[in-house]
């Protein structure tokens, strides 16, 4: 009999989490639209149509062991409905699993980043790019050309002090994300 310890579980759980907000991204990014708007859509309209299209994200959580294979099976509506709000539900707490554990995570080349893992220049690149920012983009919203911004990114440069508030505003992080902190390990790029 194999045994494993709290932490091998919390990290089994942490795993699954992160395949349920891989599928979730990955219906949003083809639907245009929150997941979690999806649902809320359709339980406030009672016309609880659209299940199907949120059967690869479905399938992931049952995957997982979140949900048993009879509650994805609705045929009322009443189970249609409590269907929808679990798939929410699930979505809503894996992502928090995963932000819990270490930090927001970025798909990049076809794989989960966490912001925590990355170097300073690695966050401004990634942050931005999921954002769908140019270089110029950003460089605008600061006042600054986008060649500052890909020096920042290159690890060539770092964001001055006037920069920070702005710059993590426009990626969506916090300051703190675009400082070193040489105790946890968060480094300027080489």
């Amino acid at each position: 009999m194999t045994t494993i310890t709290h932490a091998e579980l919390a990290q089994v759980e942490v795993n699954a989490a992160r395949v349920v907000v891989a599928a979730a991204a990955n219906w949003e990014a083809a639907h245009s639209q929150s997941l979690v708007e999806f649902v809320d859509s359709r339980i406030e309209s009672t016309t609880l149509d659209g299940l199907g299209t949120l059967l690869p994200v479905i399938s992931e959580i049952r995957r997982c062991g979140w949900i048993s294979e009879d509650q994805t099976r609705p045929t009322t509506p009443d189970e249609r409905l409590l269907t929808f709000v679990s798939v929410a539900n699930l979505v809503i707490e894996a992502r928090r699993m995963v932000a819990r554990t270490d930090g927001p995570y970025y798909f990049v080349d076809g794989k989960w980043v966490g912001l925590k893992t990355l170097c300073i220049c690695e966050r401004i690149k990634v942050a931005r790019q999921t954002r769908g920012l140019t270089l110029q983009d950003v460089g605008d919203v600061l006042g600054i050309d986008g060649r500052h911004v890909h020096a920042w990114e290159a690890g060539r440069r770092n964001p001055g002090p006037k920069h920070l508030a702005k710059l993590a505003e426009v990626l969506g992080l916090e300051i703190a994300d675009l400082l070193p902190r040489r105790d946890i390990g968060v480094t300027d790029c080489p």
